[in-house]
C-alpha cells in the first residue's frame, strides 16, 4: 500500500512531470538495503516512462568516498520511454545507487537510492 511503499522507500521523485521510474537491483526495489556474495557485481533494471521525449538516463553512484556518474545514456529524439541493463564492473566492495532522469523538456526525476553491501570474505 501506499503508506508502506513511502516508510520502505520505494518512491521516485519529479520536478512536476508525472513521470514512471522503476530502479531495482536483484528483484529489489529503489528503496531497498541488499547484499551481495564477495566477488559479484551488481546489476540494475532501469524503466522509465517520460511525459515528454526523454533527454538522458544516468546512473549515479557513491562509493563511500566520491559521486560518480558511471553510466549515462543519452536518448534518441522521439522516445519517451527507457528500459534498460546496467551491471557495475568497477565496483568490488559497497556502494549507494540512484537513477536520475532528464527530458527535453527541462523536467527531471529521481529514483530513491539502493544500498548495495557486499558481504565479508
Amino acid at each position: 500500500d501506499l503508506y508502506n511503499g513511502m516508510k520502505n522507500r520505494h518512491t521516485f521523485g519529479t520536478s512536476g512531470a508525472r513521470m514512471i521510474l522503476f530502479l531495482s537491483c536483484k528483484n529489489s526495489p529503489m528503496g531497498s538495503q541488499i547484499k551481495l556474495e564477495q566477488g559479484k557485481k551488481p546489476t540494475f533494471d532501469i524503466k522509465v516512462g517520460g511525459t515528454a521525449d526523454l533527454k538522458n538516463v544516468t546512473v549515479c553512484r557513491f562509493n563511500g568516498e566520491t559521486w560518480t556518474e558511471p553510466m549515462s545514456e543519452n536518448i534518441k529524439r522521439g522516445n519517451d520511454r527507457f528500459m534498460g541493463t546496467w551491471e557495475d564492473t568497477e565496483i568490488d566492495a559497497s556502494g549507494i545507487y540512484y537513477i536520475r532522469v532528464l527530458q527535453r523538456d527541462g523536467e527531471r526525476a529521481w529514483s530513491s537510492p539502493i544500498w548495495v553491501q557486499a558481504e565479508a570474505k
